[in-house]
């Protein structure tokens, strides 16, 4: 009978077990391990923690980081961030309304720190990125207080597929949501959601959405979304230090002051091709100018397969679309061509060069809030002659190809995520000798894959044909051309996507 009563209890006991919460233990100081949500699904974070130089810490899917206080995690080692669709791994503060201080990487290691699938919520700093080398891939960062994700000193950091949403609703920020000094970054398939709200005016706090400065790196396929009752910029870039690439992107700018999509000083030659901008007015007679691209300091760009719109004719007259700054007029120029100019005035600077037989001045016909185009769009086969179109007719104007041979259009972070084929592993990147690349299909299809140099002209063909599905690994080993900067461009009937490298010979 006791035995039987004393089984009974065990059962009951292993069933309470079973059946409860996982509450997870309470953390500070020094961390490393495992963190697995099999084991404990909340780790409760009492003090500042810290991945020490040597040690690794993995963070497996589902796993919930929930700080008690304005703590921060300072990563010196490696860490590992392995969270799933479905099962991210999320950082966040303990309490509703309160911030946390969010993840410091300042790594001495040379191997890679990847966050992949996560979420960090109410952080002052989310991501803060100093000499080191990060992958992140399809991260959110929700409610950022004064920036998103930084990366300074040499840091080399590739951003794909995230969502970065920062608030300003109480004094100016000086950082970004994308903050980049003395980096490369490249930031695709991503989206910046700015929401500027200040009590007062600051007419000097210029606030950008995306900022380099001294930096190099490519923004492509993404989207930048602006909202602002101060002056404000979609992208600023500053004192280039290599390659600075804008393509295949969006800039949204509804703005109640003085505001810029695109904003460049002391830059080299610099090329945006692509873009779709739209400029909005939040004020129905507005005193203030919403500018499209404005250059200034020594700045010389080119403009191509552009879109610059403004959606209420009754303001045209405020919205300018290529601006050269009045004191930078003699060593700066825009040169404007197989793009289009929609309810906007047009540029009477000098120093902004319009091809008149290649620039429309027409409604580009955008058929939804990511600018993608009407059957019916002037923009379709009007972009620049040898540009790449997937469909194999005449290059399109602004972000998105339109679907001309059933195409499937690349999407931004938010919607769909890649699902014909990706670039894999490109190493080493720089490279002296050669560098392997990787390309992963789902499925037998045609494909080219060739290498192009920062002109546009191909030197390189690595692989032509149809290859079954699985992966395609390439060495390319550039012995006749020169050190610089190539791009490695896949091809299939219903994707393309490309990859810098960089030849140091």
């Amino acid at each position: 009978m006791v035995h039987r009563m004393w089984k009974t209890v065990c059962v009951l006991i292993m069933l309470t077990v079973m059946l409860s919460p996982a509450y997870g233990e309470s953390v500070s100081g020094s961390v490393y391990g495992t963190w697995d949500s099999s084991v404990q699904d909340t780790v409760k974070v009492v003090g500042n923690l810290s991945v020490e130089d040597g040690k690794t810490l993995i963070i497996k899917p589902g796993v919930v980081v929930s700080f008690l206080d304005n703590y921060r995690m300072v990563v010196k080692g490696h860490l590992e961030v392995q969270g799933e669709q479905g099962a991210p791994v999320i950082f966040e503060p303990a309490f509703h309304g309160e911030y946390w201080q969010g993840i410091q990487i300042d790594s001495s290691s040379s191997s890679l720190i990847s966050m992949r699938w996560f979420t960090i919520r109410s952080a002052q700093y989310p991501i803060n990125i100093t000499a080191s080398n990060v992958a992140l891939n399809y991260g959110r960062i929700e409610d950022g207080l004064e920036a998103g994700i930084m990366a300074q000193n040499y840091s080399n950091v590739n951003i794909n597929g995230c969502f970065v949403h920062v608030m300003i609703d109480d004094t100016p920020s000086s950082l970004a949501p994308l903050y980049v000094s003395l980096s490369n970054v490249d930031f695709s398939k991503s989206i910046i959601d700015y929401d500027i709200d200040l009590p007062e005016p600051a007419p000097n706090a210029n606030m950008p959405g995306i900022y380099y400065q001294y930096s190099s790196g490519r923004i492509d396929s993404s989207h930048v979304e602006i909202e602002s009752n101060n002056v404000a910029t979609g992208i600023f870039a500053s004192r280039e230090d290599g390659l600075m690439q804008i393509e295949t992107s969006s800039i949204h700018m509804r703005a109640a002051e003085e505001a810029f999509a695109v904003r460049m000083t002391r830059m080299n030659q610099i090329l945006l091709d692509h873009l779709s901008i739209e400029l909005e007015f939040l004020e129905q007679n507005p005193s203030y100018d919403l500018y499209g691209v404005y250059v200034e300091h020594l700045t010389n760009v080119e403009v191509y397969n552009t879109i610059v719109s403004n959606p209420n004719p009754a303001n045209q007259v405020n919205a300018i679309p290529f601006v050269v700054d009045y004191d930078s007029r003699e060593f700066s120029s825009i040169d404007v061509g197989y793009s289009v100019m929609h309810n906007v005035v047009d540029p009477q600077d000098v120093s902004v060069h319009i091809d008149e037989e290649t620039v429309l001045r027409t409604d580009p016909l955008w058929t939804d809030d990511e600018y993608h185009l009407q059957e019916d769009s002037p923009c379709i086969d009007a972009g620049r002659p040898g540009a790449f179109d997937p469909d194999g007719t005449l290059p399109d104007i602004g972000k998105h190809y339109y679907n001309q041979l059933n195409v499937v259009d690349d999407d931004i972070a938010g919607t769909k995520l890649p699902a014909t084929f990706e670039i894999g592993q490109v190493w080493p990147n720089p490279f002296n000798n050669a560098v392997q690349v990787s390309v992963r299909l789902p499925h037998p299809t045609p494909l080219s894959v060739s290498v192009y140099d920062i002109t546009g002209r191909q030197v390189e063909s690595l692989y032509r044909g149809v290859h079954a599905s699985g992966e395609l690994r390439l060495t390319w080993t550039p012995e006749s051309h020169a050190a610089g900067t190539y791009f490695l461009r896949t091809v299939t009937p219903t994707h393309s996507e490309s990859r810098k490298l960089v030849f140091l010979k």
